[in-house]
């Protein structure tokens, strides 16, 4: 039974990273915005925690990043790709760019959705349902009419919105009920990931990248001194690494990197890797944003970075307030949009798809082409933070 309706101009089903930062970058804007979460839990904290560069400006427009600074986020001067004899195989330092912030900025992944949650809550236009459940997708004509969303003391609401953001992550429902196709692979290999005090010095807050002959190894920092360290394994070897004491878990990573021994760890847990691409990332008046239309490999640290430009390139297609609740001009805003995230999208989630898979001796035998000529440095470096590559004589 329907006890209240709500009619807004947006409503975005789920409090992700994707749903919360679009919820924050729009307020202020006009918009009417429903945010409807099932979960009272903040996100998972070993997901992904570091923005790229071009990131870090979204943030600024945004009017959010002193609160990421308030909270905590440290920032991040490079990546550097180590043989496990620590010989550099590839320094990528970002100071040298001419870009507003020439760093990363990190900070746990709970923390990034609280902070980002927290500022949309200051427009008098946001409403947040939590915990809510968003069920009974009703259509009309292709459109998506209404959402129930039920509440813990048995209320439904019946929210009618002009537009519908499917932000509830790869097993969306939101795309599921609006009939969009989608394709997943399932990586055989699984990632496992612990926290501990970061075992090296590390005064500019580097990734370490340790390509072995048949194996990576990854240190990232993590705010506070401490170093998230991730790998992929076997799924033959997750009893072992389930039922380690952290004597175990030190000597086996000190195995894989001799110079990471002695680091003391948490295990935050193992991880499917799975990657999700629909066919198209919007249907009628909804829209998906984040995983829910591009769920990504981590091996290049994309995910968060490209939910947040497509959130970017979203805010500048939708109609005005004013105009958006015309069904003929969102749909021509909403083309554009789709139009665009394939064009952004495609080929850098096939070359993520290949370096998911790329042979580790491969790997390492491109960063050292790539180490031995200043202008492929300069470009790669560029790649790596959210911009696009500029002409070669503006790299060095």
């Amino acid at each position: 039974m329907t006890n209240q309706v709500l009619e807004p101009d947006i409503l975005i089903v789920g409090s992700g990273i994707a749903g919360a930062a679009l919820a924050c970058a729009i307020r202020g804007r006009g918009y009417n915005v429903v945010l409807v979460e099932r979960s009272v839990q903040p996100p998972d904290t070993a997901r992904g925690d570091h923005l790229q560069p071009y990131s870090v400006a979204l943030l600024e427009n945004w009017g959010v990043l002193e609160d990421f600074l308030a909270a905590g986020a440290e920032r991040r001067l490079g990546t550097i790709y180590l043989s496990e004899e620590q010989e550099i195989i590839l320094s990528a330092p970002l100071e040298r760019l001419e870009i507003p912030h020439p760093y990363y900025l990190y900070l746990n992944h709970d923390v990034i959705g609280s902070v980002l949650l927290k500022k949309a809550g200051d427009d008098k236009n946001f409403t947040l349902l939590r915990p809510a459940t968003a069920s009974g997708f009703s259509f009309d004509n292709e459109r998506m009419r209404s959402v129930n969303v039920s509440l813990p003391d048995d209320t439904v609401v019946e929210v009618r919105a002009h537009l519908v953001v499917g932000a509830d992550g790869r097993n969306s429902r939101v795309c599921h009920a609006a009939g969009i196709p989608a394709r997943t692979h399932k990586y055989p290999r699984p990632l496992v990931a612990m926290f501990g005090p970061h075992p090296l010095p590390d005064p500019r807050n580097e990734v370490l990248s340790f390509l072995g002959n048949d194996k990576i190894t990854v240190c990232i920092p993590r705010i506070g001194g401490i170093a998230k360290i991730g790998f992929t394994l076997d799924p033959s070897e997750i009893p072992f690494w389930r039922n380690s004491t952290v004597e175990q878990r030190r000597e086996a990573v000190a195995q894989r990197v001799p110079c990471l021994a002695g680091y003391e760890s948490e295990l935050a847990g193992f991880f499917p890797v799975i990657q999700v691409t629909t066919t198209a990332y919007t249907h009628g008046n909804v829209v998906l944003l984040g995983d829910a239309a591009h769920a990504m490999h981590p091996a290049r640290g994309q995910g968060m970075n490209v939910a947040l430009r497509g959130i970017e390139r979203l805010i500048d297609c939708l109609p005005s307030p004013r105009m958006i609740a015309d069904p003929v001009q969102l749909h021509a805003a909403l083309q554009r949009y789709d139009a665009m995230q394939k064009q952004a999208n495609t080929r850098l989630l096939e070359d993520n798809h290949a370096r998911a898979r790329e042979n580790v001796g491969a790997l390492r035998a491109y960063l050292g082409k790539v180490a031995g000529d200043q202008r492929l440095t300069a470009r790669y470096v560029r790649e790596t933070t959210g911009y696009s590559p500029e002409p070669e004589r503006n790299l060095v």
